[in-house]
């Protein structure tokens, strides 16, 4: 059922855009070429990374929350935390202010309880 959700909403923002934000059908079509569904059965290479920089993301939440301590890392652990926290969501100083507004309530890491 949230497979056919999120395809129906794909399909819909295609095909009129986001008029409440001023994007076209045009302009979402221009960054939305395709919707897939990735499995771990595939075996395919972007569902391992995923994996692997979890584990990463895992280790910074620990850390965050103080469950365990830089210091008790590893050389690979670090290492893969490292790798995953460039790949959490950041706003460069070039981005408009207009943007800026927008992208302040992104988060590439949330700590829930």
């Amino acid at each position: 059922m949230q497979d056919i959700t999120i395809y129906e909403k794909f399909y819909h923002y295609q095909g009129l855009g986001l008029p409440t934000d001023n994007i076209t059908d045009k302009e979402v079509k221009h960054r939305l070429t395709s919707l897939s569904f990735v499995t771990k059965k595939h075996m395919d290479t972007e569902a391992q990374l995923a994996d692997l920089l979890s584990y990463g993301l895992k280790l910074e939440y620990k850390i965050r929350r103080k469950l365990i301590k830089l210091a008790s890392l590893d050389n690979y652990e670090k290492m893969i935390r490292k790798q995953a926290r460039k790949k959490l969501y950041k706003i460069f100083q070039s981005v408009t202010d207009k943007k800026k507004l927008k992208y302040k309530n992104f988060q590439s890491l949330t700590i829930l309880p």
